[in-house]
C-alpha cells in the first residue's frame, strides 16, 4: 500500500489548485521530466498511476495532506469531480456524500427527492430514504421536500 512518505517522494501537490506534479522524472518507456503534470481524466475524476496502481487524485490529496488514507469517501463540496483543491475535499460517509448529489438527469420535477408516481397519479416525496408523502401538485411536493430538508414539520 502506498504511504504518504512514498507519495511525497514521487509527487508534489498544490493545495490551492489541486494539481499533482512529478517530483522526480518518471515513466518506463517515455521519459517524463520532473515538474510535469500527473494524471488523466476518467469518468470526470482525475486518476493517477503510481507504481502500476491507479488512484483517484482526491484520495491521494487526502493522503498527501493528512498523512493517512481517508476513512470513508472523498466528497467534492462543489460537486465538480475534477476539482481536487484541498478546500473542496472532505472525508465523509456514503450517506453524507449522497446528500451532496445534484439532481438526476432523469429528474422531471426539478427538485431532488420529488418525482411523479404513475401508479398513484401524484407527486411522491422522499428525504433521506424516508417517505414524506404523496401530493397532488408539484409545488406542494417541492415545498414538503424543502421543509423535510430544513428539519421542519411536514
Amino acid at each position: 500500500m502506498l504511504t504518504a512518505e512514498r507519495l511525497r517522494e514521487l509527487l508534489t501537490y498544490e493545495p490551492d489548485t489541486g494539481v499533482f506534479r512529478w517530483r522526480v522524472p518518471a515513466g518506463r518507456w517515455l521519459s517524463i521530466p520532473a515538474g510535469s503534470l500527473v494524471g488523466f481524466s476518467h469518468k470526470g475524476y482525475w486518476r493517477i498511476c503510481i507504481e502500476g496502481r491507479f488512484y483517484k487524485a482526491s484520495r491521494l490529496a487526502w493522503l498527501y495532506m493528512t498523512g493517512e488514507w481517508p476513512v470513508h469517501q472523498i466528497d467534492h463540496r462543489n460537486r465538480v469531480k475534477s476539482d481536487d483543491r484541498w478546500e473542496n475535499l472532505r472525508d465523509v460517509t456514503c450517506q453524507i456524500n449522497n446528500l451532496n448529489k445534484g439532481k438526476s438527469k432523469n429528474n422531471t420535477s426539478g427538485q431532488t427527492g420529488v418525482w411523479w408516481s404513475k401508479s398513484r397519479q401524484k407527486w411522491h416525496v422522499v428525504y433521506r430514504h424516508k417517505h414524506i408523502g404523496y401530493f397532488s401538485s408539484k409545488e406542494e411536493a417541492v415545498q414538503a421536500r424543502l421543509k423535510a430538508e430544513a428539519g421542519g414539520p411536514r
